[in-house]
This record gives structure tokens, C-alpha cells and sequence, in this order.
């Protein structure tokens, strides 16, 4: 499930995060995202940040999708 929570509503949004498994966590470069899993593991919600973020992911070639629309 994609919230798109900014990490400033990471606080209030803590229940989006809540999932039977490992919910994934990621940002642009890995930053903000780990700030969101080190607050969200203190609820007790199992995170894993993405590490490097997005700008990672593209860079190592693996497919991507542009827009505002997954497919």
C-alpha cells in the first residue's frame, strides 16, 4: 500500500504503516525514509528503509515507471 506520507505526517499516519509483514519505507536518496523507519520500528511496526532510495533504484538499472499513475 503507497501512502505517500510526507515524513512530517509520518506521526500521524502511523496506522497506514501497519501490515502482516515488513512494510518498505522509501524516499529519493534513503534519508528521510530512515528517519520514518527509526520512528515507526519505536511503534512497533516492522520497516525496512530502502537503502540508497529511489535515485538508487534507477541507477542500478532495474525497471522503473514514470508518472503519477502505477501500472
Amino acid at each position: 500500500v503507497d501512502t505517500g506520507a510526507p515524513l512530517g505526517t509520518v506521526p500521524d499516519s502511523v496506522d497506514a504503516f501497519r501490515s502482516n509483514g515488513t512494510t518498505l519505507v522509501v524516499c529519493r536518496t534513503g534519508g528521510r525514509s530512515m528517519r520514518a523507519c527509526e520512528f515507526l520500528s519505536e511503534q512497533g511496526i516492522a520497516v525496512a528503509n530502502v537503502a540508497g532510495g529511489t535515485l538508487a533504484w534507477v541507477t542500478s538499472g532495474r525497471d522503473v515507471v514514470a508518472g503519477d499513475q502505477p501500472q
